[in-house]
C-alpha cells in the first residue's frame, strides 16, 4: 500500500503514518518540507514545484490532506492532481474548518484568515459537491475538534497572534496547557501520545462526541474515487 500525504507541514502524519502502517510506502508532499526534513531526516518527502505531483498516474492507495485544501491557491489544480494519482477505488481522506467555527473565529480577529492563510472558507456541502463532481463518492463525514474551536477562541479573545499556517500561538504557559488539554479530547491523536496513560480521555470522550455536534473546529471527509 502507497500513501501520499499533500501538504505534509512539519511530517508529523506521515511519521505516524509510517508507524501505524509498518508495511507501506509513505510520502509526504510540501512547497516547504525544512521542517519536515529537518524533524523526520529518514522519512521521505518530496518539494513540490508549479502545484504538480510528481508521480505517475493511479500510483497511490490513499491520500491525506489535513487542513490543506483552505490554503492551496489553486483549488481546482490541487483536486485535479490528487485525482489523477489517486488509483481507482483508492481513498482520499480530507479535513477541512468548518465553516461555522471560522466565521465565529474571523469575527473575533478580522486578521484570523490571514494570519493562517486560509485562501477560502468552505460553505456546507461545497466541497462535497465539488468532489463529487469530479469523480469521488462521500463514504465518511465527521465533524470534530470542538476543544480545538474552544481553545482557538480563548487564545484570539486574550488578543494572542497566531505565529504560522499551522495555527501555533506563541509557546506560553498557558497555550501548552491548552494544547495538551486537547490530546484528551481529540480522538484521533489520544492514544499518539502520552495522554493515553491518564483516563481523563474517558470523560473527555463522550464531551467531545456531544460538543463536536455544536461547535466542531474540523470537518473530516473520506471520498473514494470511481
Amino acid at each position: 500500500m502507497k500513501i501520499l500525504d499533500f501538504g505534509c507541514g512539519n511530517g508529523d502524519n506521515v511519521y505516524f503514518l509510517t508507524v501505524e502502517n509498518k508495511a507501506n510506502e509513505v510520502i509526504g508532499v510540501d512547497l516547504d518540507i525544512a521542517s519536515a526534513t529537518n524533524k523526520y531526516p529518514r522519512l521521505k518527502f518530496i518539494q513540490l514545484e508549479n502545484g504538480k505531483l510528481p508521480f505517475a498516474a493511479g500510483c497511490f492507495d490513499a491520500v491525506y490532506a489535513s487542513d490543506v485544501l483552505e490554503h492551496v491557491g489553486d483549488l481546482n489544480l490541487a483536486i485535479s492532481e490528487i485525482s489523477r494519482v489517486l488509483k481507482s477505488g483508492g481513498k482520499w481522506i480530507i479535513s477541512i474548518p468548518h465553516y461555522k467555527t471560522e466565521k465565529i473565529l474571523a469575527a473575533i480577529n478580522p486578521d484570523y484568515l490571514k494570519q493562517i492563510g486560509h485562501q477560502r472558507i468552505f460553505s456546507a456541502g461545497e466541497l462535497e459537491a465539488i468532489l463529487e463532481r469530479v469523480g469521488f463518492a462521500i463514504i465518511s463525514r465527521r465533524q470534530k475538534g470542538a476543544f480545538m474551536f474552544f481553545a482557538l477562541w480563548l487564545l484570539l479573545r486574550k488578543k494572542r497572534n497566531i505565529l504560522n499556517q499551522r495555527g501555533e500561538f506563541e509557546p506560553t504557559p498557558f497555550y501548552k496547557a491548552l494544547m495538551v488539554l486537547n490530546q484528551f479530547f481529540d480522538w484521533e491523536i489520544t492514544f499518539k501520545t502520552r495522554a493515553k496513560y491518564l483516563p481523563l480521555w474517558l470523560i473527555a470522550w463522550p464531551l467531545a462526541w456531544i460538543f463536536d455536534k455544536i461547535y466542531p473546529k474540523t470537518i473530516k471527509l473520506v471520498a473514494v474515487k470511481k
